[in-house]
């Protein structure tokens, strides 16, 4: 049996440190690594030890073999857990552990293999029995034979990443319009996200359900199945929201697909904890998917279920324990429901942020988690996934538990990078959700492909009347030239001060007067007869699971006889407007006399859409094209994204190399008109 003392832990972020409380409480001692971007995260205080690894992108840091394994040797680290994404199904690594007597706390570097090969996983639980989705998973890989495969699949169909999963490499396809380039995306982001880019293809299936098998095997041929998660709340083919228990398996469906997944397992010998995938159609058939020979990022729904901590599991099972003796029989208790946080915004398509985290404030109260890798001040930035955090709700059923999430949701304040907090919200909210109505398909069905919650005119004037007032009540606070005297004083009392604030969708002129304890009279000066008295109290904002180290504050607005609960931000870029009910608006002051500037014709700029690295360029001076041909690609955040002509013309200026990185909205070719 393995003698376990040191474990290192190569990720980041919240399974790191999810990780290293396990690891604590257990009694192991605990070994960080970190990249130069990486150096002042938060979970590396959890650590007993800290490697330096160096390196910003994922290549060199995170996903070095070499550095992870010499930071183990050079600690006496016994054991890796590899956590998820980066290096956790990969076979290289797996063995390479093996060969230097590292423990590896997850599956053999063989099972890694066929299960990290979503065409020998195919091939291999066939042969147990367990149907799979028609479509094509061959060795042959050209470019020309996967173009006429796919039309003989037939449209729609997907496209997929043999060597894993996330949404990365994978594409819909509904016609053959850029096929070849569409492929060859896929190829690549397969290849730079795990190191292979063979690819295969499914029929697509309308409307399916997501399931998944939390599985756990031992050394001893013994496998268990910890019920299913349900994970059909998806964006670009990514998990944002999973439950357990899934609303739509019946008892003996239920029995059928646990025991599948047991199948699946035994199939390739399986030790350690890992999770097998099943596509549900409406009519009932259910296909197998794919396996992944690691911890789920969704992991904590079943633990939550079950009273369960799978990382114990893990370990236990890694220092040859007998499942028989460690695991009693699991009994699901309530719903969980677990929501990812992700800077990014939907409204522009999911665009990742970047960015100073300058407030992160999440309540806490019964039934809520948090795993989080973020505190206020973090800088996110462009080199990994976007992911901040993954809150968890657990209530009775499944009611209790969604109005838990909705709640904490409504209440969170994030603020420094756009987020995905209110779309997470509006999708716990809505009813068809509540019914159990989901499918893959779901987000892109209710809210479209670019997710926008606009703001009413009224509610963005509140938010510019309590920016103006919390303003002023800070500045009060700050040194006066003359004792008493209140900040912006005029000694003719008939005349306010005037402010402008910017809003995404708005701009808002106020005059306003201090009446003195906390009392303002207001107008909007677009509307001279809208003059509005304001009361500003200081309020106590609910306790929260995350750090109090924000400069936010905690205002209760009394306005239009409504007393409204705000929490306010105040930084040099902006301020930042949290109300109870959920929305948050950021307004930005707009100079009294602001500088003259020259207006620049921006037009034939074609700009990136988010900050990165320049992947391929595609096009050369003086070359013709049309609207909507491929430019440029930008990587970041393990994603390509594309920068197309927004009309026909003439490439005049490339303005970026290949390697560059580039800023948001950053120029990067000039087209000109004909």
């Amino acid at each position: 049996m393995p003698v376990l003392r040191k474990i290192l832990v190569a990720n980041r972020g919240e399974i790191a440190r999810r990780i290293f409380v396990t690891c604590r409480r257990l009694g192991f001692s605990t070994v960080g690594i970190t990249s130069d971007v990486d150096r002042f995260a938060p979970h590396l205080s959890l650590a007993d030890e800290v490697v330096q690894i160096g390196g910003t992108d994922s290549q060199s840091s995170y996903l070095s073999i070499d550095k992870i394994v010499d930071a183990a040797r050079k600690t006496g680290a016994d054991a890796i857990h590899p956590g998820y994404g980066f290096l956790a199904e990969n076979t290289a690594f797996a063995q390479r552990c093996e060969d230097e007597g590292i423990l590896f706390i997850g599956p053999s570097a063989e099972t890694i293999r066929v299960m990290g090969s979503k065409i020998l996983s195919k091939q291999r639980v066939s042969a147990f029995g367990v149907p799979t989705i028609p479509g094509y998973a061959g060795p042959r890989q050209d470019t020309a034979f996967l173009v006429e495969t796919i039309r003989d699949v037939g449209f729609p169909c997907l496209i997929k990443a043999s060597a894993g999963g996330g949404g990365k490499g994978m594409r819909r396809l509904d016609d053959d319009y850029d096929l070849v380039e569409q492929i060859e995306m896929s190829r690549r982001e397969a290849e730079k996200a795990f190191g292979d880019g063979t690819l295969f293809i499914e029929r697509w299936i309308d409307r399916p359900r997501h399931i998944e098998v939390q599985i756990l095997g031992d050394v001893f041929g013994n496998v268990v199945h910890l019920f299913e998660r349900e994970c059909s709340i998806q964006r670009r083919h990514q998990k944002i929201v999973e439950e357990s228990p899934s609303s739509a398996l019946s008892p003996e469906l239920r029995s059928d697909i646990c025991q599948a997944a047991i199948n699946v397992a035994r199939s390739v010998s399986y030790v350690n904890a890992g999770t097998v995938e099943f596509v549900l159609a409406p009519n009932g058939e259910w296909y197998f998917l794919e396996m992944n020979t690691r911890l789920q990022v969704e992991h904590p729904v079943t633990e939550m279920v079950l009273g369960l901590d799978l990382v114990e599991l893990q370990l236990l099972v890694a220092q040859g324990r007998s499942l028989a003796d460690i695991l009693p029989p699991p009994v699901q208790r309530g719903v969980a429901i677990e929501c990812r946080l992700y800077a990014e915004d939907p409204a522009v398509g999911y665009l990742p942020s970047i960015g100073t985290l300058v407030d992160w404030y999440i309540p806490s109260f019964e039934g809520i988690r948090l795993d989080s890798g973020v505190e206020t001040g973090s800088e996110v930035s462009v080199y990994y996934d976007p992911m901040l955090a993954k809150l968890v709700a657990w209530g009775p059923d499944r009611a209790v538990a969604a109005r838990r999430m909705a709640t904490a949701l409504r209440y969170s304040s994030i603020c420094g990078v756009s987020t995905n907090r209110q779309l997470l919200h509006a999708i716990v909210s809505h009813p068809l959700y509540g019914t159990g109505e989901i499918h893959t398909g779901f987000l892109e069905e209710q809210f479209g492909l670019r997710p926008a919650f606009d703001l009413s005119r009224q509610m963005c004037v509140r938010a510019a009347i309590l920016a103006a007032a919390a303003g002023h009540q800070q500045r009060q606070r700050g040194k006066q030239h003359v004792p008493g005297l209140i900040s912006g004083y005029r000694n003719n009392r008939g005349v306010g001060q005037q402010v402008t604030f910017l809003t995404q969708e708005h701009v808002i002129s106020l005059e306003y007067i201090d009446l003195g304890a906390g009392k303002f009279e207001f107008r909007v000066n677009d509307d001279a007869e809208m003059r509005r008295m304001v009361q500003l109290r200081e309020a106590v904002e609910a306790p929260s699971i995350t750090e109090a180290n924000s400069q936010a504050r905690t205002w209760s607005l009394t306005i239009d006889h409504l007393t409204i609960q705000t929490r306010v931000v105040i930084t040099e870029q902006g301020t930042y407007v949290r109300f109870a009910t959920g929305e948050l608006i950021v307004l930005r002051e707009q100079p009294r006399f602001p500088e003259q500037s020259t207006s620049h014709q921006l037009d034939n700029r074609c700009v990136s859409p988010m900050p990165g690295k320049v992947a391929q360029i595609h096009v050369a001076v003086g070359q013709s094209v049309s609207a909507g041909d491929l430019l440029v690609t930008i990587e970041a955040m393990k994603m390509e994204h594309a920068v197309r002509a927004p009309h026909a013309g003439v490439v005049q200026e490339i303005l970026v190399l290949v390697s560059d990185q580039v800023a948001a909205h950053q120029p990067v070719v000039v087209v000109a008109e004909p």
